[in-house]
């Protein structure tokens, strides 16, 4: 859900800087940042009073250790993991120039159809972008590169799947329901798994993923103590 952007929410919502946050404690999720609903456990409204006019403040509680819902862009310097995978997706565009599954990989995040820098599928229902990041990961955020110089909207409905399965069965991080930036952020809150998709399934549609960003962190193995005898 982009809290900025809910048509029910937008008209209460009040925007905090992040000096604001930090100084009074307040929780905030920025603009553009796609929170997962089923990892969130509770929404509570605030009436605050002004005058005659009345402002509602959504506050959403996190599950457990997550705390309060807040940005997940990743740090200046964060390494992006889906640089050394490997991708796959249901077909391929053009051969020549390419449009395979590497592009949106290839680190170049130019948002053109024409600097054949994006990966571009057939439409197909599903059409599929898949990404094996070689050894089970922790996400925090996916970033996705949309086109901008024609048909943004048919990324609309993309759902973003993390897990171990190979063949993309796996639990949803996000649904793309907002594409008036180049740049979607969708927030994954820790998910854990080896593959990564983007599926348009409800249609017939071109995928095209000018690039895709991952962020996170290795999952770690707790070594099980030693015993001798």
């Amino acid at each position: 859900m982009c809290l900025e952007e809910d048509k029910q929410v937008k008209p209460f919502l009040r925007k905090y800087s992040h000096e604001f946050i930090e100084k009074e404690d307040k929780p905030c999720a920025t603009s553009r940042t796609y929170i997962n609903p089923s990892r969130v456990c509770k929404a509570r409204h605030r009436v605050l009073l002004r005058g005659d006019r009345m402002k509602h403040l959504i506050l959403l509680l996190a599950c457990g250790a997550v705390g309060w819902a807040q940005s997940c862009d990743p740090q200046p310097g964060a390494l992006n993991l889906a640089r050394s995978g490997q991708a796959t997706q249901s077909s391929v565009y053009s051969p020549s120039p390419s449009t395979d599954a590497s592009k949106a990989i290839d680190g170049n995040t130019a948002t053109s159809y024409y600097s054949y820098s994006c990966a571009t599928t057939l439409s197909n229902q599903p059409a599929w972008w898949r990404l094996d990041l070689n050894r089970s990961m922790k996400v925090q955020s996916v970033i996705i590169t949309n086109r901008q110089d024609c048909c943004p909207e048919r990324l609309i409905g993309a759902q973003i799947k993390i897990g171990n399965s190979a063949d993309g069965n796996n639990p949803l991080c996000g649904t793309i329901k907002d594409v008036s930036k180049a740049r979607v952020t969708v927030c994954c809150n820790g998910m854990e798994g080896r593959y990564l998709s983007v599926t348009i399934s409800d249609r017939n549609e071109y995928l095209t993923l000018c690039e895709v960003e991952v962020y996170g962190s290795e999952v770690s193995v707790k070594n099980e103590p030693s015993v001798c005898w």
